[in-house]
């Protein structure tokens, strides 16, 4: 469900996680939640779209040549 509402942001859809996940998620860590930070941050990862021209902000895999 909150997949769906992401990829409807379009170029915006990693926003949510970048701005409002992290901090959120960071809080619960430093209350030692660790699992509900860790929920809060996975369930605002969009879904990948392999046919995307784009790269995932959180891999460092890619090479940017």
């Amino acid at each position: 469900m909150i997949n769906n509402f992401l990829n409807k942001l379009g170029p915006f859809k990693w926003t949510l996680h970048n701005v409002l996940a992290h901090p959120i998620a960071e809080v619960f860590w430093l209350l030692r939640l660790k699992s509900i930070g860790n929920y809060i941050h996975d369930i605002t990862v969009p879904c990948h779209d392999l046919d995307e021209d784009t790269i995932d902000p959180g891999t460092t895999t890619n090479s940017f040549e």
